[in-house]
């Protein structure tokens, strides 16, 4: 209640500055740009795309991104951004942060409505928005929607490939293009890596996770194929990549890195391997922006929304009638299929092993 009615006050305020200001659609010399991405890893990643074009267009520009804590270290050495700023929330602390920069023009990612109120509240010239289409998206509020009528909006279709969605954003400043590679950079280190394969068993969103029993069979056979394995993960995938060590057999040719890497130092693992195996975690995305091959177990994930695309990657998951049922614009964490739940991943991993095989004799 307290935050449907800090909501509503919110709204107000926009509603009454824009009686002032109009709408924060004003065409101005670009300088100056933020944009805005707090999603975690694997949409950041597929964020960069933007970085790139936008500096294509306006090189001699300023871009600054705004998001999250960790992905200020995912995103160093990437030459396309000028600065990253780490904001976690608070509308009025997030107005303060944009009237310091003056931005000419503020482009949001996500349908976030504090985010959106607090670009309007700033002050900017020029805000562009997604209008999220095509189906359920528990972030596309009535508050938002009030808002976004203040803005510039375009439009973001579901179950259509997000990084080609998220170019739209950058329409009304010129800048068309279909180029969704993306882009990460890492320092140089000491770290050897030879004939390896990173797997990555868990994710953030627990409904995204295979099984730490079937990973450790594929973890085997692959080691059985003289390859070395890496196994990484973050403090949140401790328990299922401690349940995995437990399962395997090869434990001399695996190496469980899970929790024990910075980010800088995961980018450079996976930069050297030979091969990335893993559930639909933004790590895979890491993979795909070094080129590495990978193998995307996707279970109840829109396997045409973000998962890598290309020659080089490939998706696996049994096509039930649930699925999918997860989107960028819509995470789902629960199972709904009563009848037989996460059948999606009813995936063996002698199934994945074989895909792999055949990828890496091509």
């Amino acid at each position: 209640m307290k935050n449907k009615i800090a909501n509503i006050f919110i709204v107000i305020s926009c509603w009454l500055f824009f009686l002032v200001r109009g709408k924060a659609d004003k065409k101005i010399k670009i300088d100056k740009i933020i944009v805005i991405q707090m999603a975690k890893l694997g949409d950041m990643v597929c964020t960069t795309p933007m970085f790139r074009a936008i500096k294509d267009r306006y090189p001699g520009s300023e871009l600054i991104v705004i998001g999250n804590k960790i992905n200020k270290e995912l995103l160093e050495h990437n030459p396309h951004i000028d600065s990253y700023i780490s904001f976690d929330k608070g509308v009025l602390k997030l107005v303060k942060i944009i009237k310091g920069i003056k931005p000419d023009i503020v482009l949001i990612t996500g349908p976030i409505f504090n985010l959106l109120a607090a670009s309007f509240l700033a002050n900017v010239p020029m805000i562009v928005a997604p209008d999220v289409l095509g189906g359920r998206c528990q972030f596309n509020t009535k508050s938002y929607r009030l808002c976004l009528k203040l803005v510039i909006s375009k439009e973001h279709k579901m179950k259509c490939y997000a990084p080609r969605e998220y170019l739209r954003l950058l329409e009304p400043i010129g800048v068309f293009t279909d180029d969704t590679e993306k882009y990460l950079g890492h320092s140089g280190d000491n770290m050897e890596v030879k004939n390896a394969v990173v797997i990555a068993p868990s994710a953030g969103n627990k409904l995204k996770i295979w099984g730490s029993k079937r990973f450790a069979e594929l973890a085997d056979l692959i080691c059985a194929n003289g390859k070395n394995v890496f196994v990484v993960g973050s403090g949140s995938d401790q328990k299922y990549v401690d349940e995995m060590m437990k399962n395997v057999s090869h434990e001399s040719k695996i190496k469980n890195v899970c929790n024990k890497l910075s980010i800088n130092e995961v980018k450079s693992l996976i930069s050297k391997s030979d091969f990335f195996i893993g559930a639909d975690t933004g790590l895979i995305y890491i993979a795909e922006a070094f080129k590495i091959p990978t193998i995307d177990i996707t279970g109840p994930v829109d396997e045409n929304e973000q998962p890598p695309t290309g020659k080089n990657h490939e998706v696996i998951f049994n096509n039930v009638w649930c699925r999918p049922c997860s989107f960028v614009m819509s995470t789902n964490r629960k199972c709904y299929n009563k009848e037989e739940p996460l059948a999606c991943f009813n995936v063996s991993p002698e199934q994945v092993y074989k895909l792999y095989l055949e990828m890496i004799r091509t």
